[in-house]
């Protein structure tokens, strides 16, 4: 009753301008906020110019430190997550085998998906599906569907010198796509895309019933729009970083003459990935696009998103299902999809800690 024993879960996610942190608790086996906070990171004024340019590692640790000092987490340990662009995942489909059989089929048949030597990159694996899939269904045979993850074991090292003197371990380490469909997806039925438009990367996300199966990232993001404002309107960044989530719809007004290339780039291959899912499991198979990241607030990109293919588009609340304190959900809310990786970072502890 008063948080003796009580267990704490904090999720960090270093993004490209921002590490954001949330820590949760569970009371009555829900999840309950109890801390978070953010920390900008500016690489290009005084001694953050020279210390960035000596050592990102080193300066991403002390802004780490400085976020962990105003938080006092209660958590001894620590969720983090590579971005998407830093790893591969890819969808093997095998012929049903015992698991003995089946580690040694995933040995040959990583050679084939990770460029790398296997020595240099970590990688795991997971069975999705077990049942008949594609041609193979068609002709009977029964088959499973492996997701097979890696990431280059000098991304992961990198990522761990970001906490050396911390003092608080790291429990789970993964690819932000995952902690991104549990925040937004969680075990929801049917297949979705999730649009997740962050300041410098964007990761396109497709989940079926609650499976991550297949990642796309594009190196361009929200930073781009803010650029074609800026420059469109002859306005400073900070304006136009402030106009971009505003109330003024730049994309679907008559009146707006404004062409965001970005924004281009990244429905092009969402049309890709809606052409080659169509292909495998039907026209209908994609339900809906979720938009996360800080842009997914940009007035008029669902309505954008909707015009073009058709599907319902919303914004993730990735916050839904948390209990949070009235005296903080309005800031909190406020916040919306930015979180999403965070939030899903924290949830991986809990998930983890109810399956003990």
């Amino acid at each position: 009753m008063f948080g003796i024993n009580k267990p704490y879960f904090l999720g960090i996610d270093f993004g490209t301008s921002y590490i954001k942190a949330v820590e949760l608790t569970l009371q009555k086996g829900l999840p309950v906020l109890v801390n978070y906070g953010y920390i900008e990171m500016s690489f290009t004024e005084g001694k953050n110019a020279v210390l960035a340019a000596q050592s990102p590692e080193k300066s991403i640790h002390e802004y780490l430190k400085a976020l962990l000092k105003t938080l006092s987490p209660k958590a001894k340990s620590m969720n983090m997550a590579l971005p998407g662009f830093s790893g591969l995942i890819t969808l093997i489909e095998l012929p049903m085998m015992e698991m003995r059989e089946l580690e040694q089929a995933i040995q040959f048949e990583a050679h084939k998906y990770i460029p790398a030597p296997l020595e240099d990159v970590a990688f795991s694996w997971e069975v999705i599906s077990q049942s008949g899939v594609g041609s193979e269904e068609k002709s009977g045979k029964k088959t499973m569907e492996v997701l097979l993850v890696a990431a280059l074991k000098k991304e992961v090292s990198k990522f761990e010198r970001y906490i050396e003197g911390i003092g608080m371990p790291v429990d789970l380490l993964e690819l932000e796509i995952f902690s991104l469909a549990r925040a937004v997806s969680g075990d929801t039925p049917g297949s979705s895309l999730i649009v997740d438009i962050g300041s410098r990367a964007t990761n396109l996300v497709l989940v079926r019933d609650g499976d991550v199966r297949l990642n796309r990232s594009l190196n361009t993001g929200g930073n781009e729009i803010t650029s074609t404002l800026s420059e469109g309107l002859g306005i400073t960044w900070e304006r136009a970083e402030e106009l971009k989530c505003g109330t003024k719809d730049f994309l679907t007004q008559p009146e707006s003459a404004l062409v965001f290339s970005t924004l281009d780039v990244i429905t092009s291959e969402i049309r890709r990935i809606f052409t080659m899912y169509a292909a495998k499991e039907g026209a209908d198979a994609l339900r809906e696009i979720v938009l996360s990241g800080g842009t997914a607030k940009m007035q008029g990109l669902p309505v954008y998103l909707t015009n073009l293919f058709h599907v319902p588009v919303s914004i993730a609340n990735p916050w839904q299902g948390i209990q949070i304190d009235d005296a903080i959900r309005p800031a909190v809310e406020k916040l919306g999809p930015s979180f999403a990786i965070a939030v899903g970072l924290a949830l991986g502890g809990v998930d983890r800690y109810r399956k003990k």
